[in-house]
């Protein structure tokens, strides 16, 4: 991973965690000062990496773990803030610990 693929990858967990939303390959380029271009082979490269997952045939973020960037039936709450989580145990354990006040919603099908 180099230098820019560490930025890429630091802004997109920045968002996840400040927006509780995935930002756009668009939105990453202009937050960043770079172009569209490379912004996305930056995306694929860390998806290649097995940093983040992209949504099959998109450049949309589909999670960067502990983050989900659609809807899962993992949801952790702390304090007001809710983010989507890749997986129970992990959120679970990790926020918990930091904070003393999460709650993990769970939905099973």
């Amino acid at each position: 991973m180099n230098a820019f693929e560490r930025r890429v990858r630091a802004a997109v967990h920045a968002t996840l965690r400040d927006e509780a939303a995935a930002p756009s390959v668009a939105r990453l380029a202009a937050d960043l000062g770079a172009r569209r271009e490379d912004v996305a082979a930056a995306l694929h490269r860390l998806a290649d990496l097995h940093c983040l997952v992209l949504v099959p045939g998109a450049e949309s973020i589909w999670m960067s773990h502990p983050f989900s960037g659609i809807e899962t039936d993992f949801r952790v709450t702390v304090g007001t803030r809710r983010w989507f989580a890749t997986s129970v145990p992990f959120q679970a354990t990790r926020r918990s610990q930091r904070r003393g006040d999460a709650r993990l919603h769970a939905h099973f099908r």
